[in-house]
């Protein structure tokens, strides 16, 4: 056995394990939430207001987005983003234009949303 780190920083031997490891037992389990703001298992999503439309928290963690789903990719559905908001009523107000048929949970938990978007520097700024 060599005692190099590969690529992904495992030992050969680690690496020679996993290819021995049968793929399904892989795969097992929920697949993990995603980073990428267009996937369909984004870590960060607020609320889905239907079947096709959702408010996520944007990665960089500034603002709230509303996204359309749009078909899928690889197998998980893709959404784009429609608009960015860092105030409340701004995006209330283009949720109740654009989306229709907004299920009435979805509503209470979009009007339950601060007035104003803040990030932690933002409060650690206005604390000083």
């Amino acid at each position: 056995m060599k005692t190099y780190a590969g690529a992904h920083g495992r030992t050969e031997e680690a690496c020679e394990n996993r290819r021995a490891e049968p793929i399904a037992a892989r795969t097992n389990g929920p697949p993990a939430l995603s980073r990428r703001e267009t996937a369909g298992r984004y870590a960060d999503t607020v609320v889905y207001l239907s079947a096709a439309y959702r408010i996520i928290v944007c990665r960089a963690g500034l603002q709230w987005k509303l996204q359309k789903r749009r078909g899928s990719l690889d197998g998980d559905s893709r959404w784009l983003g429609i608009g960015c908001f860092g105030v409340r009523d701004s995006l209330v107000k283009r949720c109740l234009s654009t989306v229709p048929n907004i299920s009435p949970a979805a509503l209470e938990v979009l009007m339950a949303l601060p007035a104003a978007f803040k990030t932690e520097r933002q409060n650690v700024r206005k604390q000083r």
